[in-house]
């Protein structure tokens, strides 16, 4: 194990020092050029490119650290933040298929390999877990632009998440993994809105309204019904959303954008049902 985890950093070392890109490789070997390929730099697990594989070998590596050392890992700031935040970009095709809401596309690109929805998850583990280990972490990630990839993996899954739903995803590999994805997804945001920076990063997004309504959805759980985790009453997703909330609430902007969102009345019926 560790001999591999060696290897794999000393394959990216240069890569990393030199600031260069990651480069995409097909199962033949031959790279991509320049250009939209580039970007999509997770896309690749479908050829096989062994940088990427490298990569979530290191992320993986990184999050059993995290996790066994805690006190240890909280001493210092997490300096990975940008290459974690480019391997989540999506790629353009996928950005299209969103503006477009097309469920069957977007049900396609996430599933079609369920490779590319292990890596995701592992990625957005390794965000929460070092923003759990340090305040400094949260900082750091929102210094980096985190909120908005954030925000905008968590409308990507939740428009998944619908998708499989109504089509009847059980049959899927990926589902369990598209959850936990957005269990993550929550749970960090959640937790950079503690922060007045943080609060103040999800003002500053393009549509920061996009997120509130995102945020009732977790909440009222229509976009989650009828997948494994349909226990809607026990729902972790709920629990870190309404975390989250209780937040986001502390500004008074952002209050007025979640009362907008349609937020109040899934709390009134969880109110209501309080015994």
């Amino acid at each position: 194990m560790f001999e591999k985890i060696q290897a794999a950093y000393e394959l990216l070392l240069p890569i990393v020092e030199s600031g260069q890109k990651i480069r995409v490789f097909s199962e033949d070997g031959s790279e991509h050029g320049d250009g939209e390929n580039e970007k999509n730099i997770y896309e690749g697990f479908s050829g096989g490119k062994s940088q990427m594989q490298a990569i979530h070998l290191l992320i993986k590596a990184q999050l059993l650290i995290c996790r066994r050392y805690e006190k240890e890992m909280s001493r210092y700031k997490y300096p990975g933040y940008r290459m974690i935040l480019s391997c989540l970009e999506m790629p353009p095709s996928t950005k299209e298929a969103l503006n477009k809401d097309d469920p069957s596309s977007l049900l396609f690109a996430s599933l079609s390999n369920p490779k590319r929805a292990e890596f995701v998850k592992t990625a957005v583990a390794l965000v929460y877990q070092t923003c759990l280990v340090s305040p400094m972490n949260s900082q750091e990630l929102i210094c980096e632009g985190g909120v908005a990839m954030l925000e905008s993996l968590l409308n990507y899954y939740l428009h998944v998440a619908h998708a499989m739903r109504k089509g009847g995803a059980s049959e899927f590999d990926a589902e369990e993994s598209v959850l936990d994805i957005i269990s993550y997804l929550v749970h960090t945001i959640a937790g950079i809105a503690y922060f007045d920076t943080g609060r103040a990063a999800i003002l500053s997004l393009e549509n920061p309204t996009q997120l509130c309504i995102l945020w009732r959805r977790c909440i009222d759980g229509r976009y989650l019904s009828g997948s494994k985790r349909d226990n809607l009453g026990d729902s972790t997703i709920k629990r870190f959303a309404l975390e989250g909330v209780a937040s986001m609430a502390k500004d008074e902007k952002l209050q007025k954008l979640l009362i907008g969102s349609g937020i109040v009345w899934p709390l009134i019926k969880y109110m209501l049902g309080y015994d």
